[in-house]
């Protein structure tokens, strides 16, 4: 878990595993559960240690917390950095292991872009093809001479508008 990036864009979620392991849960315990696993996810794959600041993330008072603290600890376990939860690790590492993947494979294509761009003097295929600059403001069909009215034509407004 040291060194590992924090995570707070999405997370996986599999409904049918968390029914399975929370039935027992009350909505109460179920939802701090829940408020618990994000921030684990958020924080990189652990919540604090201290008991009042797990109460707070997990938006109990501190009776509920009291009555409910133990069956929602056991989902947890005892690390150096806090509590972490095994199924968050698991999913935080092949998180990190598809950035990583794709993080290479962007800048192989990235290289290989470039090389293709050196070796033929150009960036696009649309450019290797022949076709000049891709980029290029091509005109508008029907703006042209012959088009619009005569009073466009004796104020200069060939073509008509140009919205």
């Amino acid at each position: 878990m040291a060194g590992r990036k924090r995570f707070s864009f999405w997370m996986p979620w599999y409904i049918d595993d968390h029914r399975r392991d929370t039935s027992h849960l009350s909505t109460l315990e179920d939802g701090a559960y829940r408020r618990l696993l994000d921030q684990c996810w958020i924080n990189g794959g652990h919540i604090p240690k201290a008991s009042e600041l797990r109460r707070r993330i997990a938006g109990l008072t501190p009776k509920e917390w009291k009555e409910s603290q133990e069956v929602i600890m056991s989902f947890f376990c005892d690390c150096e950095e806090g509590f972490a939860h095994k199924r968050i690790d698991q999913e935080l590492s092949v998180m990190q292991q598809q950035i990583s993947q794709k993080s290479k494979a962007g800048k192989a294509s990235a290289r290989a872009r470039e090389a293709a761009k050196i070796a033929n003097g150009c960036s696009t295929a649309v450019q290797r093809q022949g076709y000049g600059d891709a980029t290029a403001i091509q005109p508008r069909a029907g703006v042209g001479v012959g088009v619009g009215s005569s009073r466009d034509r004796e104020l200069g407004i060939i073509g008509g508008s140009e919205f």
